[in-house]
């Protein structure tokens, strides 16, 4: 896996927030990724107390073929919103949509520990 300032090169520094805040990277837009709506896409057998790593290698899998999956590993840095605002909501809706996805595919059991 690239490192975060690989994975988000370019000519203008960030002006980053939060847990990412002390990283000096440099500035790439982020964009909104669409919305698949497809059960065959966005589910897979839910989160079970006894299917953890099938679980998670199937959501990962998800999630990068979504183009999320570095949004809750945390892989990409929330950026400033009132420095890079169109990014900031872009960030927003991409890290949203892949918890959505990863809550779609918990079973009621393991709902408990994200609530």
């Amino acid at each position: 896996m690239a490192p975060i300032t690989e994975a988000i090169s370019d000519n203008e520094n960030a002006n980053i927030v939060g847990e990412n805040a002390t990283h000096s990277t440099k500035y790439k837009p982020i964009k909104a990724v669409k919305v698949e709506t497809g059960l065959g896409i966005t589910q897979i057998n839910k989160l079970s107390d006894t299917n953890w790593v099938n679980w998670w290698e199937h959501i990962l899998q998800m999630l990068t073929f979504l183009k999320v999956k570095d949004y809750p590993l945390r892989l990409v840095p929330k950026l400033d919103p009132s420095q890079h605002p169109d990014s900031a909501n872009a960030w927003t809706h991409n890290d949203s949509y892949a918890l959505h996805l990863i809550s779609l595919n918990l079973s009621e059991s393991q709902k408990i520990h994200i609530s």
